[in-house]
């Protein structure tokens, strides 16, 4: 059974353009990895205009950052590939598709986000699932993976909202 994920950034400091260019941008990717990618992160691959964009990155998480229940799965830690896809559907208006996979496990995260204009700055809402298949574990599996990429979205949208208000972020 496939566990929810949802989450949501909203700022009435920059426009749905604004904000898909900075979502996409290397030098925010790589700073946003650099603060909250984990053990070997890295920005892999990245292509990007005003109307798509594709990127590839890598997340680690050491061993020692696991929960206890997954250790034993992942005794040297687990490498995470995420690919955001997006596409420009309109005006002020973007809709993203990100795809993660856990490198050597059979879990898989899908879903959905959307950019688009919330009062007078821009919002990006999403939602996706968890899917682990593994036998006898698969439901303790997605749900902690789901709480841990759940805390990952909201230190990103907190990222997100630094970099926009010209806070610090490292």
């Amino acid at each position: 059974m496939a566990r929810p994920i949802q989450f949501s950034v909203r700022s009435d400091d920059v426009k749905p353009e604004k904000l898909y260019r900075l979502l996409v941008d290397e030098e925010y990717l790589t700073g946003r990895l650099r603060r909250l990618g984990g053990a070997d992160a890295q920005l892999v691959s990245r292509t990007a205009d005003d109307e798509t964009a594709t990127v590839v990155l890598r997340h680690g998480i050491s061993e020692g950052d696991l929960p206890s229940a997954v250790r034993a799965l992942a005794p040297n830690g687990i490498i995470i590939d995420r690919t955001e896809t997006w596409t420009r559907v309109g005006d002020q208006r973007y809709e993203g598709v990100v795809i993660a996979q856990m490198q050597g496990a059979k879990v898989r995260i899908e879903g959905r986000m959307l950019i688009e204009e919330h009062g007078i700055g821009a919002q990006m809402l999403g939602t996706g699932t968890v899917t682990a298949k593994i036998p006898l574990m698969g439901g303790m599996v997605e749900g902690l993976v789901a709480e841990q990429v759940g805390k990952l979205l909201d230190a990103e949208s907190r990222f997100t909202l630094d970099v926009i208000a010209g806070r610090p972020t490292d």
